[in-house]
């Protein structure tokens, strides 16, 4: 999704974030969907992951996680929410801003006119 993203492709990014939003609704915890992105075998970067790349699939992570708990959106999990499971600092760091989009959206406003704020 990085290597796509870089070069104007969204569609891999919104492929990675359908699956996990697909992981927050059958309740997988970040650290279990990380474990499990880790554990994949098939490198679709033609290597392993530098670093930020790794960072930067967190920080997906967390943002779609953030989005889905902002908007109630259901999950089949009956412990605790799984939207929880965002790491503090991008919890501290991020959910200000996914609020503040997610409000703006449920207000009308379109993706041309956050760009443009």
């Amino acid at each position: 999704a990085c290597m796509d993203q870089a070069k104007g492709y969204v569609d891999t990014l919104k492929l990675f974030c359908v699956a996990v939003k697909a992981g927050y609704e059958i309740g997988a915890t970040i650290p279990a969907l990380s474990l499990a992105l880790s554990m994949c075998e098939t490198q679709t970067a033609g290597r392993p992951l530098m670093a930020e790349e790794v960072d930067l699939r967190a920080l997906w992570i967390a943002l779609v996680y953030l989005t889905l708990e902002s908007v109630n959106h259901p999950t089949k999990h009956s412990g605790p929410e799984v939207g929880a499971t965002v790491p503090p600092d991008q919890r501290e760091k991020f959910e200000p801003f996914v609020r503040s989009v997610v409000s703006r959206k449920q207000r009308g406003f379109t993706l041309q006119a956050l760009k443009l704020e």
